[in-house]
C-alpha cells in the first residue's frame, strides 16, 4: 500500500476473490492488512482433471499468478492422492496441431520425450506422431499421465491448488457452484445464513472452512462383539463391518460386511483403522470426521473473525453454495452443457476418437465418417443427437474387440460371405489406384 500514487485507480481486495475499484487520494487512510492491484487479479477454478482440465491448468496458471490470482483444479477422482494410479483409459486420442502446438509449449523436454522417436529409432515411446499429416496420438491414460506430471510440478512448489475428490457441481440456471456438506475441504469458501457474529441472519455471509476434526481411532478396549463400525480397507475406503467373533486365546478379531463379501481377521496389536460407524461416512475416504471449524471472512462487532464449529453429520448432506468470488470457472467435464448463459469455449467434437485399445491409428483415421444422414454408410455408431466427427465408438467407453476380429474372420473366410468381402476389396483398390 505504500506504493499507492495519488490520482491513480486500484483495486482493494475486500473479501478473499472479490476486488473492488478506487481512485487513491493523498492522505487517504488505507487498511494495511488488505491487499492492492494496479488491476484486478484473475483467479481461476478448472472443474475436471481429465486431459482438457489438465492442459487448460498449464495453459492459464502463468497468467493467474502474474496478476496475483490463484489457480485451483477441481478433480473428482483421486489420481493427485495416488499419482495418477488412477488413469485407466486406453481409447487412442488423435490431436490436432492447435494441441500439439499447446503441448510443446507446455511440456517443453516432455513433449520429445513421449512423442518425438530416440536416436536410430523409429517409433516414440508412447505417442504416435504423424509428421506429414500433421496430428499426433496417443492413448487417453499416457496423455493424462504426462499432463498430470507437470501439473504435479507445478502443485509441489505451492504455485496452484489441487483439491482432489472435490465433487464440484454447477448449478446452470442459478449460476452457482455447489458441493455437498461431505465433499468440504480446507480453504473452501462457503455462502451460510451466519452473520459475522456467529449469529443466525437472514442474509448469506461467507464463511471459510478452516479445519476438519477427525473421529478418534477406537482400540481393542473400545469395540464391543456384534457392534458396527467404520473399517479402513486399502483400495477400498471406509466400509461398514461387524465384529463377529474374538478369539479371546489367540487375541484374534473377526470384522466382517457380508453385503461386500468382505471378512478381515486381525490380532489385538495389529488392528486396521477402527472409527465409530457413521452411516453418512464418504466411500473412499480414509477417516470419519466429527465437527467441521468455520471461520467468517469479515470481522465481528469486537474487530476479530469468529470461529464455531458444527457437528459434520448435520451438514454431510446439505449442499453449500461456494463463494468463488471474481473467479473464472472452466468447465472441462467432457460433454458441455445446453447452456444459453455460458460460454463454449472449444467444438462440440474436437478431435476423432478410436477405441480399439493399444493400436495405432491408421494415417487415413482422421478421413472416416461422413455428413450425418449423407450418402452411403453413416460411420457413427452412437446416438443421432451428437455430431459425426469421432471415430469408433464413445470418449469415456471401451470396444471389446475380440468378437468384432472374429466376425471379420468369418466375412472373409467362410463362403459365401468371403464372396462379398473380396468384391468389396476389389471395388476399394478400383477406387483408390494409388493403393496397388
Amino acid at each position: 500500500w505504500r506504493d499507492l500514487k495519488p490520482g491513480h485507480q486500484y483495486f482493494v481486495e475486500q473479501k478473499p476473490y472479490k476486488y473492488e475499484l478506487f481512485e487513491f487520494e493523498e492522505g487517504m487512510d488505507l487498511d494495511n492488512r488488505k491487499r492492492y492491484f494496479k488491476t484486478a487479479p484473475q483467479n481461476m477454478i478448472v472443474v475436471g482433471g481429465g486431459p482438457t482440465g489438465l492442459l487448460t491448468t498449464l495453459h492459464c496458471v502463468e497468467n493467474c499468478l502474474r496478476t496475483g490470482g490463484t489457480m485451483k483444479l477441481y478433480e473428482a477422482r483421486d489420481a493427485f492422492e495416488k499419482a495418477g494410479g488412477t488413469y485407466e483409459r486406453a481409447q487412442v486420442v488423435r490431436l490436432d496441431s492447435r494441441w500439439v502446438r499447446m503441448l510443446r509449449f507446455h511440456l517443453g523436454t516432455l513433449y520429445e520425450d513421449v512423442w518425438i522417436p530416440a536416436t536410430e529409432e523409429t517409433d516414440s515411446h508412447l505417442g504416435n506422431t504423424l509428421p506429414t499429416q500433421g496430428f499426433i496420438e496417443i492413448t487417453i491414460k499416457d496423455m493424462e499421465a504426462v499432463l498430470h506430471l507437470s501439473v504435479s510440478k507445478l502443485w509441489s512448489r505451492q504455485l496452484l491448488e489441487i483439491y482432489a475428490k472435490s465433487s464440484a457441481n454447477f448449478d446452470y440456471k442459478k449460476n452457482v457452484m455447489t458441493k455437498l456438506g461431505n465433499a468440504l475441504k480446507e480453504k473452501d469458501l462457503v455462502k451460510r445464513r451466519v452473520d459475522p457474529n456467529g449469529e443466525p441472519s437472514e442474509e448469506f455471509h461467507t464463511w471459510e472452512v478452516i479445519q476438519l476434526i477427525s473421529h478418534e481411532t477406537l482400540s481393542a478396549g473400545d469395540l464391543t462383539l456384534g457392534g458396527t463400525y467404520n473399517v479402513y480397507i486399502r483400495q477400498q475406503g471406509l466400509i461398514a463391518m461387524r465384529l463377529v467373533s474374538i478369539d479371546l486365546h489367540g487375541g484374534l478379531y473377526a470384522l466382517q460386511n457380508k453385503e461386500l463379501g468382505i471378512t478381515v481377521k486381525a490380532p489385538k496389536t495389529n488392528l486396521p483403522t477402527i472409527y465409530e460407524h457413521d452411516p453418512n461416512a464418504k466411500s473412499g475416504a480414509h477417516s470419519t470426521f466429527k465437527t467441521i471449524v468455520f471461520q467468517s471472512t469479515e470481522l465481528n462487532s469486537q474487530g476479530k473473525l469468529t470461529r464455531y464449529e458444527v457437528d459434520f453429520k448435520t451438514i454431510a448432506n446439505e449442499t453449500h453454495v461456494m463463494d468463488v468470488g471474481q473467479t473464472n470457472i472452466a468447465f472441462a467435464l467432457g460433454k458441455p452443457a445446453t447452456t444459453k448463459e455460458h460460454l463454449t469455449c472449444c467444438p462440440y467434437e474436437p478431435y476423432g476418437v478410436s477405441c480399439i485399445q493399444g493400436i495405432k491409428i491408421s494415417m487415413g483415421m482422421h478421413n472416416f465418417g461422413e455428413t450425418r444422414f449423407g450418402k452411403g454408410l453413416i460411420a457413427d455408431f452412437r446416438s443421432q443427437t451428437e455430431q459425426n466427427t469421432r471415430v469408433v465408438g464413445d470418449f469415456t467407453k471401451s470396444v471389446i474387440t475380440a468378437p468384432i476380429v472374429k466376425e471379420m474372420l468369418s466375412i472373409m473366410s467362410n463362403l459365401p460371405r468371403s464372396n462379398d468381402w473380396h468384391m468389396h476389396l476389389r471395388h476399394t483398390v478400383d477406387k483408390f489406384p494409388e493403393q496397388k
